[in-house]
């Protein structure tokens, strides 16, 4: 234990395997319907089987073409970002990036997608 400026004992931020102990693993995920752009996303479930059938479902609901939903990617206890190109009203290319900051994982996105893309969706876990 350390003492803080009171006096106070105080308790050090629980790491690594404490931390996943105490706060858990939070799961989140983005879907895209690869036939008008429509998403579907999650966040904060106890497993990426589970985040990825969630985004999945809501991707499929968002769009009238549900058979073009793709389960893109999850990330584990952070962000992920879906970056896009257009041509008319479907998306041609993509990107996705998983990064500890939104911040930074649209800008990864955006790099891995090239040039003419822009963000298209983002998802954070609690952690």
């Amino acid at each position: 234990m350390t003492e803080d400026a009171d006096g106070v004992a105080a308790r050090p931020e629980p790491t690594g395997d404490e931390a996943k102990q105490l706060f858990g693993n939070y799961y989140g995920a983005i879907s895209l319907a690869y036939r008008g752009g429509a998403v579907g996303y999650s966040y904060d479930y106890g497993s990426a089987s589970k985040a990825l059938s969630v985004a999945q479902a809501k991707c499929k609901k968002a769009t009238p073409y549900d058979s073009t939903c793709h389960k893109i990617a999850w990330v584990r206890n952070g962000c992920l970002a879906l970056s896009l190109k257009w041509s008319g009203a479907n998306p041609v290319r993509y990107g996705w990036a998983v990064r500890s900051s939104k911040k930074s994982a649209i800008n990864a996105a955006n790099r891995v997608c090239g040039a003419g893309c822009s963000m298209r969706a983002w998802v954070c876990t609690t952690r």
